[in-house]
């Protein structure tokens, strides 16, 4: 027999899914408010096929009446939420633990463990729930007692190894029909025969509890989450169960049958362990130790952070949405079309009427997401019954169309990055007079400015000249420069025509053919006044 060395177990691992933040955060709307009592949940954990030794959270832990899925265990938690991030960060957590080993004392001491082993998986989730930013800190616990600190006597071994195919396959056909709670924790005897806590144990007759049992062929059994060559956690309290109310045990070397299945629910992965409790065992309440708090992903005892805001914030949930159908229609209609690239295009337009309202709605669904007003007029009461950005509270309050208009995209869709400039654009014919030009300077270099941060820009405005100085500036700074003009029965759009180093050679791109269309390059394009038959001027109908 080798040397004895300390009994090592495998913590649980919380895994929290996110409809249990969500069901937590109607919870504390609108039912708990400022209420922070104790609040009774639920996990579940599995030994089919067990991955990392997880104690699993959803929506249905706060479920009076809770079910689990089949080959699926339950265990009983204590949830506790608070108000305020201080009372989080300062709450004396070892007394919480402390009080959680208490009430595990109190149902061994009475035989409710007994009657229902699932009752000696305890865990704690200390909770402050950030609404507004949708921040979830917690801290999980798994209580457990230090003591009785147990020694394990020689190597585990697989079940194969002391037990025929014969007796396994019995066994395994008993298992499968015990109760999820009875399952959790159990004695089989030499030929693996089943015998439930119930009927083995007697809480007013502890003396004679296990007495006539031979311990050579008496196996403690309990269903383990682990994977690892290690016991899960949860067998920590079955140990105390067994020393508590066993006092034959102390001393004694007993045997741990460690339950595990396969995916095809087979017993085969199960092992034993071969353990020795201690001679003397403090088991005096006030003198016990409880531990049990989980550490973080860096691996220090402190609180997680679960940050919902992707699947809880209304202002992401709507941009996501709006991606989703622009990606549904690209895999259906244009598979070749790179949304990214729209996207971070920073759209400038100039002019925020019929032309610049309708050009934003449609740039807002194709998902760009930057998009900018220049304009100097008013909200009229003829505006809004034409241009759909407005309506008659704007012209009430006779706001600017370009403050009107980003204000209103933000309202469609939060995310966007708007803003609105009052700018008057410089024409060529209009004369500026003295006590107009530092205000004209001014004008044209917020303008300048603005192009410059920009990528595209959309000529929208209602008249020729106003065009003129926004597309002499993008040809100069090399932007992408696009007129759309409207008339009574006629309409222009156009993208104008670029320098020649803004080709597709520019970048070592080839120009892509599509049958049946004349791809023409960047620098081959016209200018909407080169095209133009009417040169800018003043308009004077009579």
């Amino acid at each position: 027999m080798s040397e004895k060395k300390v009994f090592q177990y495998v913590q649980f691992k919380s895994l929290v899914h996110h409809d249990f933040w969500h069901k937590l955060s109607d919870i504390k709307l609108d039912i708990e408010k400022l209420n922070e009592s104790d609040k009774t949940i639920f996990g579940t954990f599995t030994n089919l096929n067990a991955k990392n030794c997880l104690l699993e959270l959803d929506c249905t832990s706060f479920n009076s009446n809770f079910k689990t899925a089949k080959n699926n265990f339950y265990c009983k938690g204590t949830l506790k939420n608070l108000n305020t991030i201080e009372s989080f960060k300062n709450f004396n957590r070892n007394e919480l633990l402390k009080k959680e080993g208490e009430n595990l004392l109190r149902i061994i001491e009475n035989g409710s463990a007994c009657k229902n082993p699932s009752e000696l998986i305890s865990f704690i989730v200390l909770t402050y729930a950030d609404l507004k930013k949708y921040n979830f800190h917690y801290s999980f616990a798994f209580t457990a007692s230090i003591e009785p600190l147990i020694y394990e006597v020689s190597p585990s071994q697989n079940i194969t190894d002391e037990f025929s195919e014969n007796d396994i396959e019995n066994f395994s056909s008993s298992y499968h029909l015990l109760d999820q709670q009875q399952a959790a924790f159990f004695i089989a005897t030499k030929h693996l025969d089943i015998i439930l806590l119930q009927n083995a144990l007697d809480v007013n007759q502890r003396d004679m509890n296990l007495k006539d049992h031979n311990l050579d062929s008496t196996y403690f059994c309990f269903s383990d989450p682990s994977e690892f060559p290690y016991a899960a956690w949860i067998l920590r309290n079955f140990i105390l169960l067994l020393v508590k109310l066993c006092p034959i045990l102390h001393g004694k070397s007993i045997k741990i049958l460690s339950v595990r299945r396969d995916e095809k629910s087979s017993l085969l992965l199960s092992k034993l362990f071969f353990i020795q409790l201690p001679n003397k065992i403090d088991l005096d309440p006030i003198n016990m130790k409880w531990t049990g708090w989980e550490r973080n992903d860096q691996g220090k005892l402190l609180p997680k952070l679960a940050n919902m805001s992707n699947s809880m914030d209304p202002i992401k949930i709507a941009e996501h949405f709006s991606m989703l159908n622009l990606k549904l229609m690209k895999w259906r209609l244009l598979p070749n079309l790179n949304l990214d690239v729209i996207k971070k295009q920073k759209c400038l337009l100039f002019g925020a009427g019929t032309l610049g309202c309708a050009i934003a709605r449609s740039l807002l669904s194709w998902g760009v997401e930057n998009i900018t007003f220049i304009d100097y007029g008013n909200v009229s009461h003829s505006n809004p019954v034409r241009q759909s950005l407005f309506t008659h509270s704007d012209a009430m309050q006779n706001k600017f169309k370009a403050t009107a208009a980003s204000e209103r995209l933000i309202e469609i869709l939060p995310s966007v990055k708007t803003s609105g400039h009052v700018l008057q654009i410089p024409m060529p014919g209009h004369q500026v007079g003295e006590s107009m030009r530092d205000k004209t300077i001014e004008n044209i270099e917020n303008i300048i400015k603005l192009i410059q941060e920009h990528d595209v820009l959309f000529l929208l405005t209602d008249s020729r000249e106003s065009r003129w100085l926004p597309t002499m500036l993008g040809v100069y700074y090399e932007k992408t420069v696009i007129t759309s003009a409207l008339g009574f029965d006629s309409y222009l759009v156009m993208r104008h025509g670029a320098k020649e180093k803004e080709t597709f050679q520019m970048t070592g791109e080839k120009i892509e053919e599509i049958p049946g269309l004349k791809c023409i390059p960047g620098n081959k394009l016209g200018c909407y006044f080169c095209n133009d038959v009417t040169a800018p001027g003043n308009y004077y109908p009579y």
